[in-house]
């Protein structure tokens, strides 16, 4: 299990997947969805009490109440590594972040949207999903990935922050 603080903000975030075996889950109203084995980047948002800390603790340690789409498929899967922004006061930003992300991220050739709708469904900005499929065949790193995030955000590369559970997560992605 990945170990990490996080601040209290409010913020956005990216959680990296994997899944090691086929499954069909009840992903609340959406229904049963199949995912098959492969890498995943969940976006997601903490805009509650405890903000980032909150959140991503809860995703890091796994189990509990479902209560969200992502925790049916945080249960059969493991955490490889998260990327997050904290909420900046002075942004420009119409669109949330998470939804900014996602989009591009779907965008991306050979990426895939496994189950429409997939947390995303009280998104006002038209994303697909909130979940993205990579490509097993590709393997991008995370950190390949925290670099398409900052760009999409234009910011420097050192405002979003990354971590992967050791080395070798990467290299097992």
């Amino acid at each position: 299990m990945i170990m990490a603080v996080f601040p209290a903000d409010s913020g956005s975030y990216a959680l990296f997947l994997t899944l090691s075996s086929p499954q069909t889950l009840q992903i609340g109203r959406l229904g049963a969805g199949f995912f098959p084995p492969g890498i995943y980047i969940y976006f997601g948002s903490a805009r509650g009490p405890g903000g980032l800390r909150a959140r991503l603790g809860r995703h890091l340690r796994g189990g509990g109440k479902s209560h969200w789409h992502i925790d049916a498929l945080r249960a059969v899967t493991e955490v490889k590594g998260f990327c997050y922004i904290t909420d900046q006061k002075d942004t420009s930003f119409t669109t949330p972040i998470e939804c900014l992300w996602s989009q591009a991220l779907a965008a991306l050739p050979d990426t895939s949207v496994p189950l429409p709708g997939f947390g995303a469904s009280d998104c006002r900005a038209g994303c697909p999903a909130h979940l993205i499929a990579l490509p097993v065949d590709k393997k991008k790193v995370l950190s390949v990935y925290g670099d398409i995030l900052a760009e999409v955000l234009q910011v420097p590369r050192k405002a979003i922050s990354r971590r992967t559970g050791s080395s070798s997560a990467l290299s097992n992605l």
